[in-house]
Formats: structure tokens, C-alpha cells, sequence
């Protein structure tokens, strides 16, 4: 759960959300010619547009997966305790 799964459902989550947003976005700016305000400017459009929010994505999948593998867990934890009945007291190891 926390090496595969977690980080797998968190970045196709992210990529379905955040990539389309993106995309979305660039696209809105080349249509209101926003894109070609910037060649005045004579700053790189890559390093203004793209690098920030690439730089977000990566710190939020870190985020996300956190998040994915804490509640992959609880959900388990969950299953385990009230549909499989199994305990959730510590074992004692005097006794074996």
C-alpha cells in the first residue's frame, strides 16, 4: 500500500485533475493573446509558465500521496476491525 499503491492512485488523481487545469489554462492565455504579452517582457515564456507549475505538482504529489497512504490504511484498518473482526489491542509478547 504505501510503496505502490498510495503514490500510483495519488498521481493518476493529480494528473487527471491538475493536468487538464493546466491545459486548460495555457490554453485560455493563448487565446486572449496573454502568451504574446509576454515577448516584451523578453522573459523565457517556458520558465514563467511551466516551471511553477511544475514545481507545485511535485511538492503536491508528495502531499497527495501522504494523504493516499494514510487513508489506504485507516480504510484497512477498518475493513480488518469491523468486517473481518479481527482485534486492534497490541499483542502481548511475554506470553510466547
Amino acid at each position: 500500500m504505501f510503496r505502490e499503491l498510495g503514490p500510483l492512485v495519488a498521481a493518476i488523481v493529480l494528473t487527471g485533475f491538475a493536468g487538464a487545469s493546466i491545459a486548460a489554462e495555457i490554453g485560455s492565455m493563448v487565446v486572449s493573446e496573454e502568451i504574446e504579452a509576454l515577448k516584451p517582457r523578453r522573459s523565457t515564456r517556458f520558465r514563467f509558465l511551466v516551471v511553477p507549475r511544475v514545481i507545485a505538482t511535485a511538492l503536491m504529489m508528495i502531499c497527495l500521496a501522504v494523504v493516499a497512504d494514510l487513508v489506504g490504511a485507516t480504510g484497512g484498518l477498518a475493513v480488518g476491525r469491523f468486517f473481518l473482526g479481527l482485534s486492534t489491542e497490541p499483542v502481548s509478547r511475554s506470553h510466547v
